[in-house]
């Protein structure tokens, strides 16, 4: 308040407009409207008529009325959305944007990695207030559980493409979302369904009604939904401690609805939850003094995120309080990570809302005195940098393939394949294939750039007319090939090319590295799943190929020859074979000895339970040693579904037998 104070003197007698409309602007102009000269009031859906005996004006007007300074009387949150608004307006008209709280919005926070410079508790602090208390109350929203995109307005804009996909049109739909939930938040705290009511109304109605937009936002709202894994665990410990534990939050979702989202992420053994619809009042308002009736006499701490609604409106209460950063105030402190000016369309709000959700799910990185910002496996780097660059990638291919007319795709493996699948999820209507293909002779096939000829002529082994005939090559010919699978005989060929000679021998090496290979693993393993007379056979070879291309190209080829599954786990992502495998050399080399090793393998996996028995000795130990287990397994009731041993090394004929 002492802040407010200072700006309000340092700007007496100047003309001064007040951002906002709400009830919170009403009670500002009650306390200090005598002390300015306020030209008018400013609004981001209003820009006229009149409220609390001022004019509402467009912000256009503000520098021609001598504006100097613009009050935000909103929450901290929505007060740095305001900011991103008009803050460049304000600077090129050298107009001061201070909040209500007297926080200058124009100062940018600096951009860092580390939360050395923002002040914040730990949990080792709340621990200590709640042991304090006897009653804990948890804000509910961007405190226990918190959306997967940047702001939850984004809600309505995902909720507009999601009806306009229906066929339903609703002219500005998420500004008329917005503006009704504020212009009915004036009053008692509105439900969803009021809230829609009051946009069909506002539109001049539509053929779907609010009941069926109320339950269209709660799904897709739901669904975005995830549990803030830290406060969760605090939660929990204070239900285990005994603490009487209850929630306290704002929302237009009835009792059942946030009943349902406390189940989902298993938030139980609360003893109470105060929702504002259903008692009329918010936080804002008087949910507190609901909060304090209930447990008179009694130490109360309120846990959230807002400053104003959990933090200060709590504390006027005479609520003790525990702040938790939203990870939307986490990455504010950090100055966006220098992303701000980049965020522009709807995608960049959900890739930042998911970078958020999963690298600001914790708020508690006030523990030690580093507190730097870090990434700390692949998983983390995939998700959160490489998924999103390749997913703007084809988003980019996606409206090029729009521009130029294309009916059919191409996505050769094995650089093709994720991208392929985020296509095939972006646009249905369009043929699209994932071909196989060596990278190596796709390179070698690829002669289409400058710097492909310049090499080629630098080996000074062609004349200028061939590099000239490489450099518009184009395949004109035909390929007629057997069916994957089909048996042939000696003698019968595989695959014909017809073309000129040329055509034909530029392609030949590339088409040869691709079935040489490949057919003589498939043959091979349809020998030994013949030999095998229906008991199943798998995939094993990564180890013995001759690199990793061979290896999943392998494991393809023995799976067309019959084999069951593959070890090789690249191979299984990559053309859905079943992956199965069994215990490794260094398993039972890790433990005492190998009795040891085959009792926790059969522990671990006791429905698949194959016992790798040559490290040490096949006959004189590791038979004898897996039947043993076999045995303590049949004794203890445990009946194994599949079960066996397994023999990698040695006089394989003899041991087999």
């Amino acid at each position: 308040m002492a802040e407010i104070k200072t700006l309000i003197e340092a700007y007496r007698g100047k003309n001064i407009a007040i951002y906002g409309l709400g009830t919170e602007t009403e009670r500002f102009l009650l306390e200090w409207g005598d002390k300015l000269s306020i030209v008018g009031l400013l609004d981001g859906f209003k820009s006229d008529g009149e409220v609390y005996g001022y004019p509402i004006i467009p912000i256009d007007e503000a520098p021609a009325k001598g504006v100097k300074l613009i009050i935000v009387v909103a929450r901290p949150g929505s007060c740095k959305a305001i900011a991103k608004r008009i803050g460049d307006f304000c600077r090129e008209k050298d107009i001061a944007l201070f909040d209500v709280r007297g926080r200058d919005l124009l100062d940018a926070a600096a951009v860092a990695f580390d939360f050395k410079n923002v002040s914040g508790e730990s949990k080792a602090t709340l621990m200590d207030k709640a042991s304090a208390v006897d009653v804990i109350s948890f804000d509910l929203f961007d405190t226990l559980v918190m959306r997967k995109v940047k702001s939850y307005t984004d809600v309505f804009d995902i909720l507009e493409h999601q009806l306009h996909d229906k066929g339903i049109f609703i002219p500005d739909f998420s500004k008329h979302r917005m503006f009704a939930e504020k212009e009915l938040s004036k009053g008692n705290p509105p439900r969803l369904e009021q809230i829609y009511d009051s946009v069909l109304k506002a539109v001049g109605g539509c053929f779907v009604n609010a009941s069926d937009l109320a339950e269209m936002e709660w799904e897709l709202d739901y669904s975005l939904l995830t549990v803030r894994k830290a406060v969760k665990e605090v939660f929990d410990s204070f239900v285990s401690m005994g603490k009487k534990v209850v929630i306290t939050t704002d929302s237009y979702y009835t009792r059942e609805q946030i009943v349902q989202i406390l189940n989902n992420f298993e938030l139980s053994g609360y003893e109470d939850l105060l929702v504002s619809c259903e008692y009329g009042t918010a936080k804002t308002q008087e949910l507190f003094s609901v909060l304090s009736d209930k447990y008179k006499d009694k130490k109360i701490l309120h846990i959230g995120d807002d400053e104003f609604a959990d933090i200060e409106k709590a504390k006027n209460h005479g609520i003790d309080t525990f702040r938790v950063y939203s990870a939307a105030d986490l990455f504010d402190e950090l100055g966006g990570l220098s992303t701000e000016n980049e965020i522009e369309s709807l995608s960049d709000h959900v890739k930042i809302g998911l970078f958020l959700e999963h690298i600001f799910n914790n708020p508690f990185w006030f523990e030690n005195e580093e507190r730097r910002l870090s990434v700390n496996d692949a998983f983390d780097i995939g998700y959160l940098f490489c998924g999103p660059m390749i997913t703007d990638f084809t988003m980019w291919m996606k409206e090029r393939i729009d521009t130029q007319g294309y009916s059919k795709m191409l996505f050769g493996a094995r650089d093709g394949y994720l991208v392929g699948r985020l296509f095939r999820m972006m646009d249905e209507s369009k043929n699209s294939y994932y071909f196989l293909s060596s990278r190596t002779a796709a390179i070698r096939a690829g002669m289409d750039t400058q710097e492909d000829i310049d090499y080629l002529a630098g080996l000074h082994m062609f004349d200028a007319d061939f590099l000239e005939y490489l450099r518009t090559f184009v395949f004109t010919g035909n390929v007629i090939a057997m069916p994957e699978g089909t048996i042939v005989y000696p003698n019968e060929p595989l695959l014909t090319i017809e073309g000129n000679l040329v055509e034909a021998q530029l392609v030949e090496t590339a088409i040869l590295a691709q079935i040489n290979h490949q057919s003589l693993i498939a043959t091979k393993a349809s020998r030994i799943v013949r030999a095998a007379a229906g008991r199943p056979v798998s995939d094993f070879g990564a180890r013995r190929a001759h690199n990793n291309d061979a290896a999943i190209y392998g494991a393809r080829a023995c799976y067309i020859g019959g084999v069951k599954g593959t070890a090789t786990v690249a191979a299984g992502q990559a053309f859905d074979i079943p992956v199965s495998g069994t215990m490794a050399h260094s398993w039972v080399m890790f433990y005492k000895n190998e009795l040891e090793a085959f009792r926790k393998f059969a522990k671990i996996y006791p429905d698949n339970c194959i016992l790798l028995v040559d490290t040490y000795d096949v006959l004189k130990q590791g038979v004898p040693n897996a039947i043993k287990v076999f045995k303590e397994m049949r004794d203890q009731g445990i009946h194994s579904k599949n079960y066996g041993i397994r023999i990698d090394s040695g006089d394989l004929a003899y041991l087999s037998r």
